[in-house]
């Protein structure tokens, strides 16, 4: 009984501290681990919230309301701990987060959206080197699946930079020249995503047309893909001092051409004039049939066919896709193409499922075309993809035939990952 007195005595004189600070202003910076974020988070938690949820593609809101809940709370860092979505069993979905309060929020970034107040500093490439490259950045610009309304106005598109993906050796030299390279491909990004804004803005068209926004995406990162394989070649990824002090000034200046966007049938006019350059060559990928089995084999390679769906004989609505050299490319469509400018050496064209492959040597300055047979060869097994090499006179002949296809870039649109959940 003596020990619980004195115990109670302790208490009322020395009461317990509160962790909690007061609100913090609207302008503090917040930043938001997302589920699996790999970051550690030494300081004490000053909260949890969580809350059931119910609808999908609502991460944004989301993300606002775990921001206010954190300024309220007096923190700046939100871990999410728990995420769970809707499904068809349970309607609602479930998240759950913790808050902390650290001095300097911005060595937790997983992102960095672009501003012209926020400059890359070397704390921000937080990746783990991977040789031979001195330095990388991974950032990109993408189109807003949803409108977004803001008290700036409306925003269809945002640069953002990736910390845990970018990264500069610490055993450069001096990594500061690395640093204004790195920066250099940040605002590179962000010059194009104002080329697409000016596009969407342009007309009320443009602006309220999905179609028209996503053609316009297409054409405009494809060409921010290789004006920014042209800096990193001319700067030699900012080794090359001189060439880097013009890249800098030309990026400064957004001086670059306008990118013109063109309707699908102005693309396939042009796709079949293209030429090849003095250092790279030209591939067409041309699928001019449904099969290349013969009507007969096809019976005997599949005869559920024969007996269930005959008409089947003579359809296939597969669409397969081929690979570059580890670059997917496609789907292609019947009597459709794709292409893509190579460097000369090597190049291998592997099917979807690898059963085939088939290597060229190609040569810069030269056009080569391989066609894409549909061929089945064993009972049951279904149809599979082999790729062989024409003649310049075969592949004139099915290129007037055939029409490109609508997936002709030669890349996969980045897509605006979630917000509450951690970047793979």
């Amino acid at each position: 009984m003596i020990l619980l007195y004195l115990c109670l005595g302790v208490t009322l004189a020395c009461p317990p501290v509160d962790t909690v600070a007061g609100p913090l202003p609207d302008t503090t910076e917040v930043v938001i681990l997302g589920f699996g974020d790999p970051t550690i988070t030494p300081a004490p938690s000053l909260g949890e919230i969580s809350y059931r949820h119910q609808y999908i593609g609502d991460d944004e809101n989301m993300a606002l309301r775990l921001r206010s809940y954190a300024l309220s709370h007096g923190a700046n860092l939100v871990r999410i701990t728990v995420i769970r979505h809707p499904t068809h069993r349970d309607v609602y979905g479930l998240v759950s987060a913790r808050i902390y309060r650290v001095p300097d929020v911005r060595l937790y970034e997983p992102w960095i959206d672009w501003s012209a107040n926020r400059r890359l500093t070397l704390t921000d490439f937080k990746g783990v080197p991977s040789p031979p490259g001195r330095s990388h950045s991974d950032c990109t610009f993408y189109l807003l699946p949803y409108t977004h309304e803001t008290s700036d106005g409306w925003i269809y598109t945002r640069t953002r930079f990736y910390t845990h993906s970018s990264w500069i050796e610490s055993s450069v030299h001096n990594p500061r020249e690395f640093l204004q390279h790195e920066q250099g491909e940040f605002d590179l990004c962000e010059s194009f995503r104002r080329k697409l804004d000016t596009f969407i803005f342009s007309s009320a068209g443009n602006f309220y047309r999905e179609a028209r926004r996503e053609r316009a995406y297409k054409q405009i990162y494809a060409e921010y893909l290789r004006t920014r394989e042209q800096y990193d070649s001319a700067t030699r990824n900012g080794i090359d001092s001189t060439q880097q002090a013009l890249w800098t000034r030309r990026i400064a200046a957004a001086d670059f051409p306008d990118v013109p966007v063109f309707t699908h049938r102005q693309l396939d006019r042009q796709a079949h004039t293209l030429r090849p350059t003095d250092g790279l060559a030209l591939i067409y990928v041309i699928r001019p049939n449904h099969y290349n089995t013969s009507v007969w084999k096809r019976m005997v390679f599949e005869p559920y066919v024969t007996i269930l769906c005959p008409y089947f004989l003579f359809l296939n609505y597969e669409r397969y896709s081929i690979t570059f050299d580890s670059v997917v490319q496609g789907p292609i469509g019947v009597r459709k193409f794709v292409y893509r400018y190579v460097r000369p050496g090597d190049c291998s064209f592997n099917s979807p499922s690898g059963a085939s492959k088939l290597t060229i040597h190609v040569e810069p300055g030269k056009v080569y075309y391989i066609k894409m047979k549909l061929i089945e060869r064993e009972f049951f097994a279904g149809v599979h993809p082999e790729s062989e090499l024409l003649s310049e006179r075969k592949g004139r002949r099915w290129l007037r035939k055939c029409h490109l296809s609508s997936h002709w870039e030669p890349f996969i649109l980045p897509v605006v990952p979630d917000p509450l959940e951690s970047r793979p």
